[in-house]
């Protein structure tokens, strides 16, 4: 097929998220928005996380057009706390995909850095990751428990996007 004559398709004529929920972390901007973006065209409905409650607004707004689900939550990933309420929040929610796209970088010479800087920056680009798996993880071994007559399985692929996170 010569290129003049490409048919642009799109995402949801090749993808559909259709009956599934995703949670995005650091939504409100950047890869994240394109994430939720993509994600609401395909049919998901979205739980969107992030520090920035305006852009969250202005993204659900963006977001309506899609006909979609979607639910903003402000949250501040690098206090543990937030997150346990976070996921306490959204129990009934029960998404079925995690995006942990939340991160920082604030740019300072190494020589202006201290150990605030060193937590914070460990605390939403590393720990967030880890206790938003933890959590994810508890929430689909539960769904499991449910569906399988108490049988303790997990969705490989759930694990692996996980443990990617955590890599990153």
């Amino acid at each position: 097929m010569p290129v003049n004559e490409f048919k642009k398709e799109s995402i949801n004529d090749l993808i559909s998220l259709k009956g599934k929920t995703a949670l995005i972390t650091g939504a409100a901007s950047g890869i994240g928005r394109a994430i939720a973006n993509i994600f609401s065209e395909s049919g998901g409905d979205l739980i969107l996380v992030d520090i920035n409650e305006d852009g969250l607004k202005d993204l659900k707004e963006e977001l309506k057009k899609f006909n979609t689900g979607v639910i903003t939550m402000n949250i501040d990933l690098s206090k543990k706390e937030e997150i346990a309420s976070l996921w306490k929040n959204i129990a009934d929610k029960d998404p079925d995909i995690l995006v942990n796209n939340a991160g920082i970088y604030i740019f300072k010479d190494f020589l202006e850095t201290d150990i605030d800087f060193l937590d914070l920056t460990l605390n939403i680009n590393l720990k967030s990751v880890y206790l938003m798996c933890q959590e994810f993880i508890s929430l689909r071994m539960k769904k499991r428990e449910r569906w399988h007559n108490n049988k303790h399985r997990i969705n490989r692929g759930n694990f692996a996007l996980c443990k990617r996170s955590c890599a990153l």
